[in-house]
């Protein structure tokens, strides 16, 4: 069997509205998986696309032993355990679009997405050889995790690429 895989990246500003490019592309699209995280009433939430149901993310504060702090974001460790199990699961579905919002600052720190994150890269050629995986990384951290996770084959895309008509490489 040919392998198929692509990797892209959707990189652009902080709060330039990435994750609601992307969950507007994925809105009316069959056999895409994964995790975005939209802010909904000014608090992250983790969205399971597949299922089209949403988690609580971002905590309330530092009350609880629970959580995992970063900047001025305190997540549930229990919401990256959820986004944890989605991603491994989305996998076995052989999915046509794995999506990953997003690689930041705890990823690469090896908090948050890690160590599943990657394990997902570097396992889902063999274990969903047709798989095409989008990645949301902002673009002050781009260079960073290209180099952490490799992905120096990446296709580095814009907002743009949602919007041109005559190509779009998302398609699929």
């Amino acid at each position: 069997m040919e392998l198929k895989n692509e990797i892209f990246i959707y990189s652009d500003a902080i709060q330039s509205g990435k994750t609601s490019r992307v969950l507007t592309w994925v809105k009316d699209k069959k056999n895409i998986f994964g995790i975005l995280t939209p802010d909904i009433a000014n608090k992250r939430r983790l969205y399971s696309i597949a299922d089209k149901q949403l988690y609580v993310f971002e905590a309330d504060d530092e009350t609880t032993e629970d959580t995992q702090k970063i900047g001025k974001f305190i997540f549930l460790e229990t919401a990256f355990v959820q986004a944890k199990n989605i991603l491994k699961s989305a996998l076995a579905q052989k999915p046509d679009w794995l999506i990953i919002d997003e690689i930041g600052k705890l990823e690469l720190q090896n908090k948050g997405l890690e160590p599943d994150l990657s394990d997902i890269l570097n396992d889902f050629s063999a274990q969903s050889p047709l798989t095409k995986i989008l990645l949301i990384i902002r673009d002050t951290l781009l260079e960073e995790a290209i180099e952490r996770y490799r992905l120096q084959k990446a296709e580095v895309i814009g907002y743009t690429y949602f919007i041109r008509q005559k190509y779009h490489p998302l398609k699929g």
